[in-house]
């Protein structure tokens, strides 16, 4: 039997290597730890799924989990907070953008993949590239209808922050994207 979540499960699979991509592609003028961005920008959505119930938001939960894999296959203490940070900021570009670079371009990519920000930061030809590679698969309505399903809104109000729900249904939202560029 399918699992019921399996369109969710198909959009996070398909948007966490786009977000990648599009962080990378951000990149090309930051000095940053590619395998840094690349391990937090992969997991930044790993316990976005209905068999985690901690009463943490999410992200944090993520956090946890993507800072103990880091430090289990040899990142050092401080290349694994910058992972942990990666995944917990990714949906609060308030904070994310204005961290590391490795923190700042994870959640650029996130924003370009889930939410469609700012896509003029990368040219029209790489963004079709990617959004031929990565297709989106209704990422947000999918997310959003997760969220709302398994109670992670009521209760966890603080998770699928305002910012990304305000970025989503509110167009010409400006949020303060790659202003480490």
């Amino acid at each position: 039997m399918p699992h019921r979540n399996a369109n969710l499960t198909c959009s996070i699979m398909s948007s966490a290597p786009g977000s990648l991509r599009y962080g990378s592609d951000c990149s090309k003028n930051v000095e940053h730890d590619a395998e840094v961005l690349g391990v937090g920008t992969l997991l930044h959505d790993i316990t976005l799924t209905e068999s985690f119930a901690d009463p943490r938001r999410f992200e944090v939960e993520g956090a946890d989990l993507a800072r103990s894999f880091a430090t289990d296959i040899g990142f050092d203490k401080r290349r694994a907070q910058l992972i942990w940070d990666s995944v917990a900021l990714n949906s609060t570009p308030s904070i994310g953008l204005y961290k590391e670079a490795e923190v700042a371009l994870c959640t650029a990519g996130v924003y370009l993949a889930v939410v469609g920000l700012q896509y003029e930061v990368i040219p029209p030809g790489e963004i079709k590239k990617i959004v031929d590679e990565f297709p989106r698969l209704r990422m947000k309505s999918r997310m959003t209808a997760f969220a709302a399903l398994h109670g992670r809104i009521p209760r966890e109000p603080t998770t699928i922050s305002a910012e990304i729900l305000a970025s989503a249904s509110c167009p010409g939202t400006k949020l303060p994207l790659l202003s480490i560029l």
